[in-house]
């Protein structure tokens, strides 16, 4: 795939389609999602940690910057940096993850709820907010010229390799882990009830087939049985 200058990946550059793989803590990695909404503008979803001044420049070539989006209560730790980077743009997230946020953040600053952006989302970009749980949850999905680019958020991972012991056995006990499935551990801590979220997301990746799915954490799927794949990742955890 084509990449900026600054580490993002281009998925489609005239649907204006970028993610950057991101650290936190000591060993995390997770994915920003960035497409273009109805109005011209731009909305980054799980804003990224480390984001350098160039790396931010990069984006202007796509548009300018017009939401932040925290996923949920736990994709929150690079919103200082953004609103540093590009002042002035509103943060959203769902009902239950600005509690969350503004408990465990003190420099995330005010988030608005995430129903206030979708008069700016236009037909081609749709996010779609889980909004009960402690933590809430969200997914997005992008019109591409070759289809629907996801991004699943904590829904779904593919991890290359298990988390040090004894995080891994929380993994086992609550069926997550390598490859590419339903992440279960992250939705007991999101959402209030996994299978109906599941099944709505399932309901949404038949109305709107995937050619693309960005997993918050794990491995791009761009194969071409991705929407057969996901389609079986999410009957499995059913």
């Amino acid at each position: 795939m084509e990449t900026t200058t600054h580490g993002w990946t281009i998925l489609d550059r005239d649907a204006g389609v970028l993610e950057r793989q991101y650290r936190f803590g000591k060993n995390g990695t997770a994915r920003c999602f960035v497409a273009r909404m109805g109005d011209g503008k731009l909305v980054a979803v799980s804003p990224a940690c480390e984001l350098s001044e160039d790396a931010a420049a990069d984006l202007t070539e796509f548009g300018e910057l017009g939401a932040i989006v925290a996923p949920n209560g736990f994709h929150h730790l690079g919103i200082h940096q953004w609103r540093e980077r590009f002042p002035g743009v509103s943060v959203y997230a769902p009902g239950p993850a600005i509690a969350r946020i503004a408990k465990k953040s003190d420099t995330a600053g005010e988030i608005r709820p995430l129903s206030e952006l979708a008069a700016k989302t236009g037909d081609d970009l749709r996010i779609h907010e889980v909004g009960e749980g402690k933590a809430g949850e969200t997914w997005v999905w992008a019109k591409t010229g070759s289809g629907h680019a996801y991004f699943a958020s904590d829904l779904l991972s593919d991890l290359e390799k298990m988390p040090p012991f004894p995080i891994s056995m929380l993994f086992r006990l609550m069926k997550s882990g390598t490859g590419y499935r339903v992440f279960n551990l992250a939705l007991t801590f999101m959402v209030a009830d996994k299978k109906k979220t599941l099944r709505d997301f399932r309901a949404d990746l038949e109305s709107h087939p995937a050619t693309l799915v960005v997993p918050a954490h794990g491995r791009i799927q761009t194969q071409d049985t991705v929407q057969a794949d996901t389609l079986a990742a999410i009957d499995a955890a059913l």
